[in-house]
């Protein structure tokens, strides 16, 4: 039957069209389901109050998740790529409390809580798979005079070009640790300032590898 053969093919030729247009030609997963990451957003009583899909073109940042003191932004990209970054918060308020879980996919930067001008404070990072290209910070601050204290940033696996436990300009960075348990990483600082006093800073190393300098606590110019 040749007409019915005619039709099979006139079918087939209009799914692969339609594929085509869609943007591809039906081999595998479409961009977004490829390379898109997913998040979510837990409170301090660990409920879930948002979750999502984060496409990696610009910065995630939890300012437009969720705020307040524990929450936790958990991040997932199992063949996901981003150039961009992900902030626990980022303002100029003082940051305190909240915690990024990142468990696979590649990323530029991961800061737990990021200050333009006030304290970043009791921030945590767990780096439980994936890659940073860059920096790994569980408390920043970006200007000023702001405190950087008791942040915390464990790498459990993954890759991690440097990491920080807290870090400022011109502020106090005291008391803030890293945990390497497993993974690759480059420098590790436990806290580091400018020219202000640096104490209490901590770096634990039970497994993994790290490849520069290792430093419990830095300062151009005060304590250590």
């Amino acid at each position: 039957f040749i007409m019915g053969k005619m039709k099979t093919k006139s079918i087939l030729a209009c799914a692969v069209l339609a594929s085509v247009l869609a943007g591809g030609f039906g081999m595998g997963l479409s961009r977004a389901e490829a390379a898109d990451f997913t998040y979510k957003i837990t409170d301090k009583d660990s409920k879930t109050v948002k979750e999502g899909t984060w496409n990696g073109q610009s910065d995630l940042k939890m300012n437009e998740l969720g705020d307040g003191t524990g929450i936790t932004l958990e991040v997932w990209g199992e063949g996901a790529t981003s150039n961009s970054n992900i902030f626990g918060y980022y303002d100029s308020v003082t940051i305190n409390g909240k915690t990024i879980i990142f468990n696979s996919g590649k990323v530029s930067e991961i800061r737990g809580g990021v200050s333009n001008y006030g304290d970043s404070s009791d921030n945590i990072v767990n780096i439980n798979g994936g890659e940073v290209s860059g920096k790994v910070v569980g408390g920043n601050v970006l200007r000023g005079n702001g405190n950087t204290n008791n942040n915390v940033v464990n790498i459990n696996h993954g890759n991690v070009d440097m990491v920080f436990g807290g870090d400022s300009p011109s502020g106090t960075a005291n008391d803030n640790s890293v945990k390497i348990i497993n993974g690759s990483v480059g420098s590790v600082r436990g806290g580091k300032s400018g020219p202000g006093n640096v104490s209490g800073n901590r770096v634990e190393i039970s497994g993994g590898t790290v490849s520069g300098n290792i430093y419990g606590g830095e300062s151009s110019f005060g304590n250590v």
